[in-house]
């Protein structure tokens, strides 16, 4: 049950607070487990509003074995890195998948969801009302690469390519647009890592051509389909290396790529084991 921490500010109605819940995706490892701790414990101190809710995925073997419940609060999700159908090994299925799941099984009393990745460090709070969310109307800031949106990629994959917003990392959205949204989703990333021949770079964006970024797609077009048009939002996230704008202040920091100081240099990927 989520706590609501909303309360009148200047007058106006509490109601104009409403209530919010974030969530982020992870699975049952060390890599995951360091970079949840951090996420979690800068939500806490923040001053984000609600709860946090790690959809945490992995197979019921691992589970067994996992040391790290008590980490962050957690809604299992079953195992998808492995698709059932398929057979294709995918682990980013477990975030669309993760908040299908999620929607479907707990109970949940938010207005609104803020959906992060686990490799991020909060630095203020991400609220609806601050960056004008709106029942839908969501807000998602940039992913410039998603040029599929642009191209063939959209045309084929939903019959609103028009609407195809290049978003994604830190998302608000209304829940009854999320429901509707969810399922989407998560057929939408299946569909893309089914068309293999439209991997390449010149058509998706991804320099690895593997189809890792079809839960990004996925995500763009699902919501394409209901013309959910975003607004895009430049001021809730930075990337380590980035130039801030003076006088923006950012509420996420996003290090999922190497950045350098100097001499010094940080690189999640090369943590997978932790720092035991």
């Amino acid at each position: 049950m989520e706590v609501n921490v909303q309360s009148e500010d200047d007058g106006e109605p509490a109601k104009l607070h409403p209530k919010i819940h974030t969530i982020f995706s992870a699975e049952c490892s060390t890599y995951y487990d360091w970079q949840t701790v951090g996420l979690v414990h800068t939500f806490n101190l923040s001053g984000q509003p609600g709860n946090i809710t790690r959809l945490l995925s992995c197979t019921e073997e691992d589970l067994k074995q996992y040391k790290g419940l008590d980490i962050a609060p957690i809604h299992y999700v079953p195992s998808m890195s492995r698709h059932p159908v398929t057979g294709d090994w995918y682990p980013a299925m477990h975030k669309p998948a993760g908040v299908a799941h999620w929607l479907d099984h707990a109970k949940i009393d938010a207005e609104y969801i803020v959906i992060l990745e686990f490799d991020m460090i909060m630095r203020g709070p991400i609220t609806p009302r601050e960056f004008n969310a709106s029942p839908g109307r969501p807000v998602a800031t940039p992913y410039d690469y998603l040029i599929g949106c642009d191209n063939e990629l959209a045309k084929i994959h939903t019959h609103n390519p028009d609407a195809c917003d290049k978003v994604g990392g830190v998302i608000i959205m209304h829940i009854n647009d999320l429901r509707k949204l969810a399922l989407l989703w998560l057929h939408k990333t299946e569909e893309l890592l089914a068309d293999r021949v439209r991997w390449s770079k010149n058509m998706t964006g991804d320099v690895y051509e593997s189809g890792w970024i079809s839960e990004m797609y996925g995500y763009s077009f699902g919501a394409a389909e209901l013309n959910l048009r975003h607004v895009i939002s430049k001021e809730i996230l930075i990337y380590p290396g980035y130039d801030p704008v003076p006088g923006v202040k950012y509420r996420v920091f996003h290090y999922g790529l190497e950045f350098r100081v100097g001499d010094w240099s940080f690189d999640k990927a090369r943590w997978r084991r932790g720092f035991g």
